[in-house]
């Protein structure tokens, strides 16, 4: 009756002690879904920017009459995600192009921040453009108790070739 009860002790101490201790499950690396004109950039710290072009919603498919420049108006967005694969923030450039077959020109540029995690804010934001390219840069800070404890800079960049195609 003494060893069951030391095997019965021994085995419950056991179960409550596997119970106890802390495991982790690998189910692989993550791996996000990144459009087809999309690429992910990876950071040494495990976060990483998910970048894509897209068209603009509110502009029309760029019209070509014979003899004159058509305008096209893309956006590039480039979204923050931390470490855990949560979206931190998106930066997105938008510029419009004008083109002719043998030559395009930026004509606009801007640049706006959407803000998923409010522990973020900007701290600069600027667009400009010249010759075919529209450029955007930007500063986020993370702060936790009024104290900057991470910043990101990210730069994107759209350039315009003379057939109206944006990359």
């Amino acid at each position: 009756m003494k060893s069951f009860l030391k095997r019965a002790l021994l085995v419950l101490v056991a179960a409550v002690t596997f119970a106890a201790v802390p495991f982790t499950v690998f189910a692989g690396e993550f791996d996000p879904t990144v459009p087809a004109d999309g690429y992910v950039t990876y950071l040494d710290d495990g976060s990483y920017y998910v970048t894509v072009i897209e068209d603009c919603p509110d502009v029309g498919d760029p019209v070509n009459t014979a003899g004159s420049r058509s305008t096209v108006t893309k956006s590039k967005s480039t979204t923050y995600y931390n470490s855990s694969n949560t979206a931190q923030w998106k930066f997105t450039l938008k510029g419009t192009f004008t083109y002719d077959g043998s030559t395009s020109q930026c004509t606009g540029a801007s640049s706006s921040v959407t803000i998923y995690n409010t522990a973020w804010s900007v701290y600069s934001k600027t667009a400009s453009h010249s010759g075919n390219q529209a450029t955007g840069n930007v500063t986020m800070q993370r702060k936790v108790l009024g104290i900057v404890v991470e910043t990101k800079t990210r730069s994107l960049t759209l350039t315009c070739d003379k057939n109206g195609n944006v990359s």
